[in-house]
């Protein structure tokens, strides 16, 4: 898993909004041996939903609003 973990980090890093939805998603949902970090879930769904990436802007409404 933690080869996985970093290449979803390098992914969202280098801006790949699919990366940055799903590493979201990992840490607002503390699943795959990731804890649990609402802020920094926060963090790279806004990245991802600010690119325009279709289920962060969904997500991003579910969770935060607007």
């Amino acid at each position: 898993m933690e080869e996985g973990k970093v290449a979803l980090e390098n992914a969202a890093e280098e801006g790949s909004a699919m990366a940055q939805y799903y590493l979201g998603r990992l840490l607002m949902e503390d699943r795959k041996g990731l804890p649990k970090d609402p802020i920094l879930a926060r963090y790279w769904m806004k990245k991802a939903m600010e690119q325009g990436f279709p289920m962060a802007v969904d997500y991003w409404k579910e969770i935060w609003g607007e």
